[in-house]
């Protein structure tokens, strides 16, 4: 979840590469179990980024199956 060093910095989509690589290594430096949902669209990746999570993770499967309705 949000920890206070991420509460109030803009949301992930609005953060260029380099931010989004240094929060992924220092989560990943901090050697504790992250919680990472699956989303499988945009607007899944937005609710759970509004529940709070750090960090999501997407599959190309996952994205290919909802765009298209087939496995």
């Amino acid at each position: 979840m949000h920890d206070s060093e991420e509460a109030g910095r803009a949301p992930l989509g609005y953060r260029d590469a380099a931010e989004r690589r240094r929060l992924l290594k220092r989560l990943v430096s901090e050697r504790k179990a992250v919680l990472l949902p699956g989303a499988a669209n945009a607007l899944t990746a937005l609710v759970i980024e509004d529940l709070g999570y750090r960090a999501l993770y997407l599959t190309g499967a996952g994205l290919t199956n909802t765009n298209l309705g087939q496995p």
